[in-house]
């Protein structure tokens, strides 16, 4: 994973610091590695020099006596400032509340002889620190940063700005606020405060800029316009009745009306007369990962995942077709998996369904796809969901005829929990962001969100297309979240 800012602090007087710090920079977009916990498993190179490598930014916190223990050859800050100036990096040194007491007489000769060259920044903390850590990142930071594009945003009215469903950045009405994007596409919702019912969607797509500007204006309608609109409108209803245009089904079709009901137990849902069947998933710990596979699989490591619901088959194309009104599979059939669809078409889809149900459905994480595919808490351990016999339970290359099949699809075996073609068939959209190095790397043990941000998103469970080796329960994938394909597809969860 690329990092935009590696934060180097002392423990003693500097973790409290460095960790306001992180929070703030990742509110702003930026992707920032701070290693809260002490590496104890000898493997420096492998965690900390790969975070350098991969920052634009070396940022230092200078807290009282930080550098004083540097002497010591094995000092983890030692380490961490040598390797930054032998790899030349773009060093900020920062000096909070303006508590540094000076560097030692006593340095390392690289480190004494770099290090004051690199000009030091005071951060106020406090009611000044928002202030301070702006004009930073606006003077120290952002030059130095590639592929990254710093959005100037203005609105009219006091609003939430969501990215991808995400709180980050509020602002009052007339005033500009500022994030930060990896270059790319991002679908941000501006949420009207006064009237949460109110919202705007943008997708903003970067194109290469260092700063863009973007202004949005929920009351465009001038008292002019509104006096004309007003007179098209008894225009429009005078020809409506003279030419008997209220007598046909023109605002069923305009503003469609659901019908919409759920099982006691919410097992399934009905909109209209198609149904969408769930499995509820019990919450629990498991060993997510494998340590005798690809690389991005390791290391095992334990995850907390709370209660959810999650669909027993993958979207058909009778449901997409019922929410979206189009269909854009390669293969048609209503009983066939949704495929060719990226991830903001199925973020838009999820969106809509929770418009029509008043319920919360989203893509799954990685950590929730995975315990779900092992069957939770009455895993067996399978290769595949289901079974350690591929054929058994997925439509992969081998089996497949090179095409997909129903989702509806009760041929294959269901896996522990009663839920078909996690292996095979379509590959399934996630929520994450995908780093291949996040599971050594990530810090959450809850329910983990992935990276921070990556130009793809992760993509589970193989396909039909696909060696059976993609099937595996393990088995982590990605895809640029704009593309799509014809064998990738995507199934629900719903929060209870």
């Amino acid at each position: 994973m690329e990092y935009d800012i590696f934060i180097s602090y002392r423990r003693e007087g500097g973790k409290e610091i460095a960790r306001i710090i992180k929070a703030e920079l990742e509110k702003m977009g930026f992707s920032v590695f701070l290693d809260f916990d002490e590496l104890n498993d000898g493997h420096f190179e492998k965690y900390i020099i790969r975070a350098i490598d991969s920052s634009s930014v070396f940022m230092l916190i200078l807290s009282p006596n930080a550098l004083d223990l540097c002497i010591d050859e094995d000092d983890w800050v030692r380490k961490e400032i040598e390797y930054a100036i032998k790899k030349d990096c773009h060093i900020v040194p920062i000096n909070p509340d303006q508590k540094f007491n000076g560097y030692p007489n006593v340095l390392p000769e690289t480190i004494q002889k770099e290090l004051p060259n690199h000009q030091i920044s005071d951060l106020m903390l406090g009611q000044l620190f928002k202030v301070s850590l702006s004009k930073l990142v606006e003077e120290r930071i952002l030059p130095h940063l590639h592929n990254t594009t710093l959005l100037h945003i203005k609105t009219d009215t006091d609003c939430i700005v969501t990215k991808y469903g995400k709180e980050v950045l509020q602002l009052e009405a007339g005033t500009t606020g500022e994030i930060k994007l990896t270059h790319g596409k991002y679908l941000l919702d501006f949420i009207c405060k006064r009237n949460p019912n109110r919202h705007k969607e943008v997708l903003y797509e970067t194109n290469n800029n260092v700063e863009d500007f973007l202004n949005i204006n929920f009351d465009r309608i001038t008292p002019k316009l509104k006096m004309w609109l007003s007179l098209l409108a008894v225009i429009c209803i005078l020809m409506i009745a003279i030419f008997g245009l209220f007598r046909t089904n023109l605002t069923d079709i305009v503003d469609k009306k659901f019908k919409v009901s759920f099982a006691e137990d919410n097992t399934y849902f009905n909109i209209d007369d198609i149904r969408f069947d769930l499995v509820y998933v019990q919450g629990g710990t498991y060993n997510m990962g494998n340590s005798n596979s690809e690389s991005d699989e390791s290391p095992i490591h334990k995850v907390v995942v709370p209660n959810f619901y999650i669909g027993k088959y993958e979207i058909s194309q009778e449901q997409w077709e019922l929410i979206m009104g189009t269909n854009p599979s390669f293969k048609k059939g209503k009983k066939y998996p949704i495929e060719n669809v990226n991830w903001f078409d199925a973020y838009m889809f999820i969106r809509k369904l929770n418009e029509i149900t008043g319920r919360k459905f989203q893509l799954p994480t990685e950590a929730q796809w995975e315990y779900a595919a092992s069957g939770g808490i009455y895993s067996k351990g399978y290769k595949y969901s289901g079974s350690n016999i591929i054929d058994e339970v997925a439509w992969y290359y081998g089996n497949s005829g090179a095409k997909t099949h129903i989702a509806v699809d009760q041929q294959k075996r269901a896996n522990e929990l009663e839920i078909f073609n996690m292996s095979g068939n379509v590959w399934e959209w996630c929520h994450d962001y995908y780093a291949e190095d996040y599971y050594r790397t990530y810090r959450d043990t809850i329910n983990p969100q992935g990276a921070v941000t990556s130009n793809k998103r992760v993509i589970r469970g193989g396909s039909m297309q696909m060696e059976d080796s993609f099937s595996r329960i393990t088995n982590r994938d990605a895809y640029e979240p704009s593309g799509s394909d014809w064998d990738i597809g995507f199934r629900i969860i719903m929060i209870p």
